[in-house]
């Protein structure tokens, strides 16, 4: 069959998608014809003032016209047989857009959507009025598959792991089992990708899952323990990726990369990597703060080529973070970050500010953490806490909402509430923008990411934030 697989514009787009590779290289070993198509690499990291995560399907359709029918244009092009779209929640605007407009043209087309955001079980009606059909966790067997069944029946009902509308409600045909053997995968296909204008390389996925159990990490939804690759087969991957695209940068893509699950695969990658003098530079993206990481194992990922870390540290409150279900100490943490800034690693955190336990004394920690430290860090990306169905669950009672609906900003617990939330937010602008650090920080309300800051953007934010009270 001949099947087209997109990703929509999101927020940043800094290497191409490696899922896509993925399921491009497992249909092509079945023998299909695949062709990837990233429409989200002209619209990297937008401007602070432009960027919105408000906008309807509708909205973004109607005011992104012209772009979405030249995307249609595109792939109707390629005369597919299946068109899948992936679903990040910084992209489920522009990928429904993209659907509602391929089915108005073409109304038989078998349009599938797969990705993180599918585990979002409260948005699965809502996908359906677009998809016909949503793959959810790992795609590479379950997308084979029902290709297989739709080539055969005309339709799809019988494949594992898949949601369809029946009766008006989301249906899952059956559980998809995990891939227990990653190294069966076969090696990503990036090649319609010029991975050399990406400025961080390639990804790879060293292992898939999180050992660690943050309250309210959607994750666990989709993997409930880590499996890794051994350290062979990523070496392998790396090897040929290299030799394929002439590129030697990379970005490990690990929900949290060095746990008890990858810890010794990982160090045989590096060895293998310094046994055969290969030069390389590469990222990693996910990272939680661990005792693991001691000066000798850090030495030697040094030594083989890491120039940048990502951690979630989330807080610098050590009371927020054993909330949260990150169990690191104070001490732990600190030590962590000298040891890689002192290395000459470049360090970026994830932060959350507004969690339901964070007081006014949790918060100050932070913000004289950061401005004690904050020469070290590149760049800080703060996200104001959304309520979401895992926190709710595991933490029952700690949050109400004001008028008694479930709502991602409008809700308030004992340590904070909107009108802190707010405060906290004007308060680190300040900070950032004194510490001259790059940044993102995502409103109070949820509706803005914000990389910059100036009167007129907060004139419109306050004005924006009178509105939704």
């Amino acid at each position: 069959m001949r099947i087209v697989l997109c990703v929509t514009p999101e927020f940043h787009s800094e290497t191409p998608p490696l899922g896509l590779a993925y399921l491009k290289a497992s249909l092509c070993q079945k023998g299909h014809f695949v062709k990837c198509l990233n429409f989200s690499e002209k619209s990297s990291a937008p401007s602070g003032s432009n960027f919105s995560l408000s906008d309807t399907t509708e909205d973004y359709l109607k005011n992104n016209s012209a772009m979405i029918s030249e995307w249609v244009e595109k792939i109707v092009a390629l005369e597919p047989n299946v068109v899948g779209v992936t679903l990040w929640t910084s992209t489920k605007t522009s990928a429904c857009a993209l659907a509602k407009a391929l089915k108005a043209i073409s109304p038989k087309l078998l349009v599938i959507a797969g990705g993180p955001d599918t585990v979002a079980s409260e948005r699965l009606n809502d996908y359906l009025k677009y998809f016909d059909v949503i793959v959810e966790k790992e795609g590479e067997i379950t997308i084979c598959q029902l290709v297989e069944e739709y080539q055969n029946k005309g339709f799809v009902s019988e494949t594992e792991g898949v949601w369809t509308l029946r009766d008006g409600q989301a249906h899952l045909t059956a559980p998809s089992g995990r891939i227990k053997d990653l190294d069966a995968l076969p090696m990503p296909d990036f090649s319609d990708f010029d991975v050399k204008s990406f400025g961080q390389g390639f990804s790879v996925m060293f292992s898939r899952g999180c050992n660690s159990y943050c309250a309210f990490c959607q994750g666990k939804k989709y993997f409930s323990y880590q499996l890794s690759r051994s350290g062979l087969n990523v070496f392998r991957e790396v090897q040929s990726q290299i030799r394929n695209t002439g590129c030697n940068k990379f970005v490990f893509a690990d929900d949290s990369l060095i746990s008890a699950a990858t810890f010794k695969e990982f160090e045989i990658f590096c060895d293998k990597v310094l046994e055969e003098g290969m030069n390389i530079k590469w990222r990693l993206y996910g990272q939680r703060i661990s005792p693991l990481l001691i000066e000798a194992y850090v030495k030697k990922m040094v030594a083989a080529g890491l120039k940048k870390i990502t951690f979630g540290l989330e807080s610098f409150s050590e009371n927020v973070r054993k909330d949260m279900g990150k169990v690191a100490s104070d001490q732990v943490t600190e030590q962590n970050l000298r040891l890689f800034v002192g290395l000459g690693v470049e360090v970026n955190l994830l932060m959350i500010y507004g969690y339901p336990s964070e007081t006014d004394e949790d918060f100050e920690k932070t913000l004289t953490m950061i401005e004690k430290m904050g020469d070290h860090f590149s760049n800080i990306y703060f996200n104001c806490f959304q309520i979401n169905s895992e926190y709710y669950d595991r933490r029952p009672g700690v949050v109400n909402f004001s008028d008694g609906k479930w709502h991602p900003f409008n809700w308030f617990s004992v340590a904070v509430d909107l009108e802190k939330r707010k405060k906290r937010f004007l308060k680190l602008i300040a900070v950032l923008n004194d510490l001259g650090r790059n940044y993102s920080i995502v409103d109070p309300c949820l509706k803005r990411v914000l990389s910059q800051w100036n009167d007129l953007l907060e004139k419109e934010l306050l004005e924006t934030w009178a509105k939704e009270v």
